[in-house]
């Protein structure tokens, strides 16, 4: 199975956009600093509901508050026909990088996948999965294997910033899955 592969969805940059900027600044929390400094996020679905909890729970999760300011990032986790457990937006600003590392094995299982929806990009992102360099576009929908060996780096002049899903495969999934390998391969 690839590393990666591109689902054959897409959504509007400049709606993407719109509701990212409709973000306040005041709510992007740092993530993980062991992985790399100038990274940082905030949840609109979190275990508890709040913006800044962004750590992985087996629990059930809920929309935070930003999902009402931002109704084409609601638009676009209800087009997603699964449950969906924690959902982000995750920036790595320029000149920032995260060391090559793999995701806890309790957040990527046969039941559930991390989907990648790509709001900001440039040419200089480096999204290196299992030694391929992956080239992701805003809009697109991506599946990263993240129990792989992965490292991204941005040596941009602007911030990189996805829409990170993590959800339940199901048989809509499953479809999505397999079309996206079957076209990677």
């Amino acid at each position: 199975m690839p590393a990666a592969a591109r689902f054959n969805l897409n959504f509007s940059e400049t709606q993407l956009l719109d509701s990212l900027n409709r973000v306040s600044d005041t709510l992007w929390q740092p993530v993980i600093e062991r992985k790399g400094k100038n990274w940082s996020g905030i949840a609109l679905r979190s275990h508890d509901g709040d913006p800044t909890t962004m750590e992985f729970s087996g629990v059930s999760y809920q929309d935070t508050p930003v999902v009402s300011d931002t109704l084409y990032f609601k638009e676009v986790m209800d087009s997603f026909q699964c449950d969906l457990f924690r959902v982000r937006l995750l920036v790595l600003h320029p000149g920032a990088a995260i060391g090559e590392h793999t995701d806890e094995a309790a957040e990527n299982t046969p039941d559930q996948i991390r989907l990648h929806v790509p709001i900001i990009t440039n040419d200089k992102v480096e999204f290196i999965v299992d030694g391929e360099r992956l080239r992701l576009s805003p809009g697109e929908v991506w599946y990263v294997d993240t129990l792989r060996p992965h490292s991204l780096r941005n040596d941009g002049d602007a911030a990189r910033v996805h829409l990170v899903i993590d959800c339940v495969v199901n048989d809509w999934v499953r479809q999505h899955l397999d079309a996206a390998m079957a076209q990677a391969a």
